[in-house]
């Protein structure tokens, strides 16, 4: 049984306990936080205890999940790692491209499995448009364009709803949430070239967080994808489209985060029309993606989101903040 230790008792520790704790192969062998508080009322919840020496509890373990604010990622991975413990990370990878390099390396040279838990890989919007697309289906991928806005955290400058908007932890929308966007549209598309993007925040009191983005991306196979994102919308609604030289799938939602319906057509004069269950939040994505680690591990296999799709999907958020402040493309 591979024994795991939770690092980080915020409120997206709670979905993945919980997944955790249908799967057989894991125990959940301890809960770490900087606040006791928290740590206590999970590891209560789920049969737990309170590790109060990380070191020590690190070294007695065969993986963590590290599901802190992003701004902490980078010190707790390069513990774990150093001890040789797996890494299941929430993403981002990091806030900076140097923490997201020398993770990624210190991942290579331990031979530790480290994953980024890009959710949205392991839900069936997802895998529906992915294999759709590999199929060939679609022909030639040309455009892929993203809609995702809503009331998200500072939503009417609300800001002690979540440590997104801490002004000791803020990292801003482009890097945290569109981790997950920009990864959705690469892991089937491929790379990017170049970036042109826009990107500002409605809190003058917090300037360090954004929360309103629109980015073109010329994706290396000749194809484009857009991405246009908002946590500052009184409206929520979200559109994945991916459109080829021979068909169209859509995957819609009317709420920020997930999708309730797919419809394709295609130039043959088929078409079809699909019900979602993608609610936010998705249990099953969660079970699923802490299953599909716990087999990388097991199995000695790498996750295909590991810490080089994490370093990736930083590099294209940070390039959008580049462009947006240096109002000019940006090539990657």
């Amino acid at each position: 049984m591979l024994k795991t230790l939770i690092i980080g008792a915020g409120d997206i520790s709670c979905h993945h306990c919980a997944a955790l704790s249908k799967i057989k192969e894991v125990k959940l062998a301890g809960v770490y936080d900087i606040n006791r508080d928290n740590a206590e009322k999970l590891a209560s919840e789920f049969g737990s205890r309170v590790a109060d020496d990380l070191e020590t509890a690190i070294r007695d373990v065969d993986m963590v999940h590290l599901l802190t604010p992003p701004s902490a990622r980078a010190e707790y991975a390069t513990l774990a790692m150093r001890h040789g413990k797996h890494v299941f990370a929430e993403s981002p990878i990091a806030l900076s491209l140097p923490d997201a390099l020398f993770m990624e390396l210190l991942a290579e040279k331990t031979k530790v499995k480290y994953m980024v838990a890009f959710t949205q890989r392991f839900r069936k919007g997802y895998e529906l448009m992915k294999e759709t697309c590999q199929s060939g289906a679609l022909g030639d991928a040309v455009q892929f364009v993203c809609v995702r806005i809503g009331p998200g955290p500072g939503f009417d400058g609300k800001l002690s709803e979540s440590w997104r908007t801490n002004p000791n932890l803020v990292c801003g929308m482009s890097i945290e949430s569109l981790s997950n966007d920009i990864d959705f549209i690469t892991s089937i598309l491929g790379g990017v070239e170049d970036v042109q993007a826009s990107v500002s925040g409605t809190i003058a009191t917090l300037p360090a967080f954004d929360n309103n983005s629109s980015a073109v991306l010329r994706m290396k196979n000749g194809g484009s994808a857009s991405i246009a994102a908002s946590w500052s919308s009184a409206i929520a609604y979200n559109c994945k489209t991916l459109i080829g030289t021979k068909g169209t799938i859509t995957l819609f939602g009317d709420s920020m985060w997930g999708f309730s319906t797919a419809k394709a057509a295609f130039s043959d004069g088929t078409q079809w029309q699909r019900t979602l269950d993608d609610v936010f939040p998705d249990d099953q994505a969660y079970r699923r993606e802490n299953e599909y680690f716990v087999s990388c591990v097991l199995n000695d296999t790498q996750p295909h989101c590991g810490a080089t799709a994490g370093r990736e999907a930083l590099e294209i958020s940070l390039a959008m903040l580049e462009s947006s402040k240096e109002k000019r493309l940006v090539t990657l």
